[in-house]
């Protein structure tokens, strides 16, 4: 798993919005709810691309070290966008989506999506945390 980290303030780079606002969206993410979380607000990107790992560990172990992020720990305001080539998310994927967001307790805003990649990892979790 390669982890990759952007600071941002008040606005995303143009490169990493097109990252997340794509055309191949499932459940889709746009402008606005990114200028929600980010709108006038430090915070940090974090993505994480799936190398040599199977699917089941990359999501398993993504998600366990984003909730061990200090940065993930205080925030309030977060976006997750989940980008797949083939492979489509099942119920242990959305379980481990829901244990992550339960260790954040209960004062948090969330926007979400799935996307389809057309190409490079297999898969990609971005999130934004402000």
């Amino acid at each position: 798993m390669n982890i990759k980290e952007e600071a941002f303030e008040g606005q995303l780079p143009a490169e990493l919005t097109n990252m997340i606002v794509t055309p191949n969206q499932i459940i889709g993410l746009d402008e606005a709810d990114i200028k929600q979380v980010a709108n006038r607000r430090k915070g940090k990107a974090f993505i994480l691309e799936q190398e040599e790992e199977d699917y089941p560990t990359f999501m398993k172990s993504s998600f366990k070290a984003l909730g061990e992020k200090e940065e993930v720990k205080a925030g309030q305001y977060f976006l997750l966008s989940i980008q797949t080539t083939g492979s489509t998310l099942n119920m242990e994927d959305i379980n481990h989506v829901n244990d992550f967001m339960d260790s954040l307790g209960e004062d948090f805003e969330l926007k979400w999506g799935i996307a389809q990649l057309k190409e490079g990892a297999k898969m990609r979790i971005i999130l934004l945390v402000s």
